[in-house]
């Protein structure tokens, strides 16, 4: 194959010859910058790989917890609509709609929010290894590729089926802290030139308790500092107000001011001020849906995958699950948090064809069909009250009992996808791809929502704003690439590739034209790298950012491309047989960043007005000999809103969320072959928040900084058995995450505890 390993046609022989000499070679071959297999020291941007005996060996249980060990992220877990975001090189933002997400080159970001949703729903048993592409990568993948991309490679039946067997099993099952469990199994056949591979994974959870937080504990004393008299005062229009609710002139919970017979003014009095407070504070006893109102945030995730290969086809199904409680995206204040439900449907379907026309040239196409969507009982149940003002003095007088309404989304979205490439290599030292990639997208402009009714699909309405033409968008992209690398002189090597995106949104919406170059030139020799990158990359903002509608917010359809323009230098070098170390040192220009433009006290909307200037340094050094492994990598971060979402330039405002400093180590022992004992540590730098950064909302200036331990030993028991046990946070640090969105600490939290000390024992079994 292109990446150099076997075929599943290849003779049995061959191919496991070919793994052990591939399992001695000390060069990492790489595949998701270039589209094509290279060499991951002169692969024309700065990319760490992941290797399946790492994930095992390091106990992870999720995506997240690979990410939260590289350099350049920063993680918050908000256990919300999103499970995480993992912000990379610095750039904050509502979701991880800047990171590209893929399995195996095919992407996985939601059709309708661009975000890429990884919460622990991805098979461990199926992933061979993990590459991650930093800075921008829009010169192959297109829009979306803007901060970076996480290709996630899964295994083929040959990587499961052992030499002489014609099946194969990898069987991985956990239980741990939280009531946590899951499963996640892989089997795999093979004959002749069919092969297949078939993975299933489940998870559930009730996750960690974070009710001790102010924003959960549902403590009706946090309404003794409500003032009603404000809230409740009708001093605009009173005497329209007063006719229009049959107020009697006099009542014990108000006061009417008049001007002759004319209504100017109602006070509520402070027995209607103690009543409305009582009231508000009687509403956290209430029972929603058959629940009592109180804090749960339960997590159950599916997903099932197949892969059959026939000759030089392929075809890929998936299927994901996922219930999880988003509760803590809100606060008790105005949310029955235990009843606030996010379940997304995706399922897609790809096939692949791959034919060597020559020894020089290589033809492949792949097309696939993507459904993504969110069920019919996706819900968030929020309070009426008199507090917030949805219960006012027309209602006091009836003495109404505040309460909670439950609203309930419904969402589907299609694209269908197809890309065909060339790849030429005429020559040892030459290269070039080149590619036409077509998508047809069926998007939603907003929700369908209902309120207390469950069947938003067949009863909801969508609230499409100003925007004519329904609620349904026909969106067509069209995008064209090419990149060729040449090596010269020996040491030297140039890479040069343009992309030409062209979208429309029905017949005359979308951002039109856009191009995204890269140049690369390196220099190596036999111990040292040098390389020097630009790029450009784009971000098609989502349709939910472009159509969605909340909170007076007007649609915006004629938002452009996010920009970004990245220049890098990075230096390799390896010292010795067992050491190898790099250094990168990257700036990176943002413009037309979308934020939100307040356009009344009443109305909002998108608008392409932040700027950003992120400089940053990532270092890795790696050490390997014998039995012993350890890896660390250093971050610097130094990231710069210069203008703010209202549009204003020379802001000069932190971004928030992002530590300057996070450096990770990771050390792995095998002990008599039998046993494995692997550490990890992480240090997080101070992050802030508040006034003076891109989220001034946040009453929480400073996150302090931190230091977590993981710990995993393995011991296998028998056989292609190991038992491990895994311990997270080993020395019980207490600390938090930055919450997500405005983290204004009234409508979304601003802090979000994180667990303790927790236990997982896992059992992984290979046949």
């Amino acid at each position: 194959k292109d990446d150099f390993t076997a075929d599943s046609r290849d003779p049995d022989r061959f191919r496991y010859e070919l793994i052990k000499v591939r399992s001695l070679q000390r060069i990492s071959i790489v595949s998701s910058v270039s589209k094509k297999a290279e060499d991951i020291r002169r692969a024309p941007a700065t990319i760490n790989v992941i290797s399946k005996e790492e994930i095992v060996q390091r106990g992870y249980t999720d995506l997240i917890e690979v990410l939260a060990d590289l350099p350049g992220f920063d993680i918050s877990i908000l256990y919300g609509v999103n499970y995480a975001n993992a912000y990379q090189r610095g750039l904050r933002t509502t979701t991880m709609e800047k990171t590209l997400l893929l399995i195996d080159g095919v992407e996985e970001n939601d059709l309708w929010t661009n975000t890429a949703d990884i919460s622990r729903q991805y098979p461990i048993t199926n992933i061979k290894r993990v590459e991650v592409v930093y800075g921008p990568a829009s010169t192959l993948y297109g829009p979306n590729a803007f901060v970076g991309v996480i290709n996630v490679i899964t295994k083929e039946p040959e990587d499961l089926i052992k030499e002489g067997k014609s099946i194969g099993l990898h069987v991985n099952v956990g239980i741990g802290s939280f009531n946590s469990r899951y499963a996640d199994a892989s089997f795999a056949y093979k004959k002749n030139s069919f092969s297949a591979i078939f993975t299933a994974r489940h998870y559930e959870s009730d996750r960690h308790d974070m009710s001790s937080q102010k924003f959960f504990d549902y403590d009706p004393s946090v309404y003794d500092g409500v003032n009603y008299r404000t809230i409740l005062s009708v001093k605009t229009n009173a005497q329209t107000y007063t006719t229009a609710n049959n107020l009697p002139a006099s009542h014990p919970y108000y006061t009417m001011y008049k001007t002759g017979a004319t209504t100017d003014s109602i006070i509520p009095t402070q027995a209607g001020i103690d009543a409305a407070r009582s009231l508000d504070k009687s509403a956290y006893n209430r029972s929603v849906n058959g629940l009592k109102v109180g804090y749960a945030n339960p997590t159950t995730l599916s997903l099932v995958k197949g892969k059959v290969n026939v000759g030089d086809f392929s075809i890929d199904m998936q299927y994901m699950f996922k219930r999880e409680g988003a509760g803590p995206l809100y606060t008790d204040l105005g949310q029955a948090i235990n009843n606030v439900y996010w379940i997304p449907v995706r399922s897609s379907i790809s096939v692949r064809y791959e034919k060597k026309l020559s020894n020089t040239l290589l033809f492949s196409s792949l097309s696939n069909y993507r459904m993504h969507g969110i069920d019919n009982d996706t819900r968030v149940t929020s309070i009426y009250n008199y507090s917030r003002a949805n219960l006012g003095i027309r209602d006091l007088i009836k003495d109404s009992t505040p309460g909670y309404n439950t609203t309930y989304f419904f969402q589907n979205n299609k694209q269908f996808r197809s890309e065909i490439k060339l790849l030429y290599t005429p020559t040892q030292n030459l290269y070039v791809i080149g590619g036409v990639e077509y998508r047809n997208s069926q998007l939603q402009g907003n929700y369908l929502n209902t309120t207390n009714i469950l069947t938003p699909e067949e009863n909801g309405i969508a609230n499409a704003g100003t925007i004519l033409g329904g609620n349904q968008y026909n969106l067509n992209d069209l995008g064209i690439y090419a990149q060729a690398n040449y090596h010269f002189a020996k040491y030297f090597g140039v890479t040069g590739g343009l992309r030409m995106d062209k979208n429309t949104i029905r017949q005359n919406g979308g951002f039109g034209t856009e191009f995204s170059p890269r140049l690369v030139v390196d220099f190596a020799t036999t111990n040292w790298i040098f390389k020097a990158i630009y790029s450009r990359g784009i971000e098609n903002v989502s349709n939910f950012t472009k159509f969605g509608v909340a909170s007076g917010r007007i649609p915006n359809p004629t938002l452009k491309t996010e920009s970004i323009k990245n220049y890098e230098f990075s230096i390799s070098r390896k010292l010795g047989k067992y050491i190898t170390a790099d250094i990168d040192f990257y700036q990176s220009l943002i413009d037309d960043v979308v934020g939100v433009k307040t356009l009344s006290p009443t109305s909002s909307q998108n608008q392409n007005l932040g700027r950003f200037q992120i400089f940053g340094i990532q270092s890795n050094i790696t050490y390997s000999r014998n039995n012993v492994s350890v890896t660390a990598n250093y971050t610097y971060t130094d990231p710069k809103q210069t203008t703010d979402d209202t549009g204003k330039e020379n802001a000069d405002l932190l971004v928030a969320d992002i530590a300057n400093f996070h450096v990770n180590l990771i050390a792995n022992y095998r002990v008599f072959k039998k046993m494995n004992i692997n550490v990890r540590g992480n240090y997080i730098g101070i992050k802030h928040a508040g006034v003076g950064t891109s989220v001034p909302a946040n009453p929480e200036t400073t996150f302090p900084a931190h230091t977590i331990a993981n710990a995993t030993i393995g011991y296998e028991i028998i056989k292609g058995a190991t038992l491990q046990f895994v311990c997270n946070n080993v020395f019980d640090t207490f600390y938090f995450h930055p919450a997500g969105r405005a983290a204004d600490g009234i409508n979304t939290p601003s802090s979000l505890l994180q667990p303790g000390r927790n236990f997982f024992i896992k059992l992984n079994y290979e046949f």
